[in-house]
């Protein structure tokens, strides 16, 4: 058995499940999670349950650590880098009149990465896309 919990990234997302180890967690609590694109800070959005090995995913990951107050501030610091950023795209965009619309932007909990997520109608599959930088 191993202790699983929901993890959302944003209030509209989808949650994801992670091996809760031995972390007293509970619902609203913030994480820090290694996820596939990297270092992300997420809420806890269901209780702590035990969960047969076999009945979880090969790739389940763990929740790194309950956020501290240093990990919280580092996540405002990010969203001003993230609403700059989005400020700095939407004027390329215009300036280069790309017949694109951005979504979102996100910066990855450890710097590591930027995700600029966006839509355009002229894509081949008719879905949006992120560009990592």
């Amino acid at each position: 058995m191993k202790n699983i919990v929901g993890v959302k990234f944003r209030k509209e997302g989808k949650t994801y499940s992670f091996d809760a180890g031995d972390l007293p967690l509970l619902k609203h609590d913030r994480v820090v999670v290694d996820t596939e694109i990297g270092v992300v800070l997420g809420m806890v959005t269901t209780e702590v349950k035990p969960v047969p090995v076999i009945k979880l995913p090969e790739d389940l990951k763990k929740v790194m650590r309950k956020a501290t107050a240093e990990d919280l501030k580092v996540r405002a610091e990010h969203e001003l880098m993230e609403r700059q950023a989005r400020e700095y795209c939407v004027g390329r965009i215009r300036e280069r009149h790309l017949l694109m619309k951005l979504i979102d932007v996100e910066c990855l909990f450890d710097k590591s990465k930027v995700i600029f997520y966006f839509t355009a109608e002229n894509r081949q599959n008719g879905q949006g896309a992120k560009h990592v930088a």
